[in-house]
């Protein structure tokens, strides 16, 4: 990201701009869908990597100097775990929305029809097995529902992230123009030592 940029916004309305263009693509994802709809996986790109990027640069330069190796390492852990949770925030809710979505289909017996219900591979899987309107009854079915529980993953995220754009703006404070870099403790020691 420019230099410029990052001296004309500033990280705290750089961060809270990414987050709200985040949300508001993840907003058309979930409305339009994901189908031909170009500019909000790029929002969602450009959005995300604001946040990383001057994210990172106001954690590290909130560090004094002697302490940068351990920010850098809570940065990256905090960036890792945050989506790894992410990701699996979003795969339970797709998945509990697309099995509470799918309509029973006409013709499933026995155990098919939990195991459509349990994923759209499995579903898909189960109507490539099934002859007739059955099948095809499954398959549209289970489109459709995945459709949805990809909706609903995506609005309960963009649900969330105005309020960490509010944050954001509340909390983000840019760092103080001239502001001398923090001194070892140890250093005076060390000085008088050698002395």
């Amino acid at each position: 990201m420019p230099r410029a940029f990052r001296r004309a916004v500033g990280n705290r309305w750089g961060v809270t701009a990414g987050v709200t263009a985040l949300a508001l693509a993840l907003i058309a994802l979930s409305v339009f869908g994901a189908a031909g709809n170009v500019p909000a996986p790029v929002a969602v790109g450009l959005g995300a990597g604001t946040v990383m990027t001057l994210g990172a640069d106001s954690m590290m330069s909130a560090a004094p100097p002697e302490r940068a190796a351990e920010a850098g390492a809570v940065q990256e852990v905090g960036f890792s775990l945050g989506a790894g949770l992410g990701v699996a925030a979003m795969g339970i809710v797709t998945t509990v929305a697309y099995g509470a979505s799918l309509k029973p289909v006409s013709g499933l017996t026995g155990s098919q029809p939990g195991t459509a219900s349990g994923s759209l591979s499995a579903a898909m899987d189960l109507a490539g097995r099934l002859a007739g309107s059955t099948g095809e009854a499954l398959r549209s079915g289970a489109q459709h529902a995945f459709d949805t529980g990809f909706s609903v993953s995506t609005a309960t995220v963009a649900a969330v992230l105005p309020i960490l754009a509010a944050l954001a703006a509340a909390l983000l404070r840019p760092a103080k123009p001239g502001a001398a870099p923090a001194t070892p403790q140890h250093a005076p020691a060390e000085r008088e030592s050698t002395a």
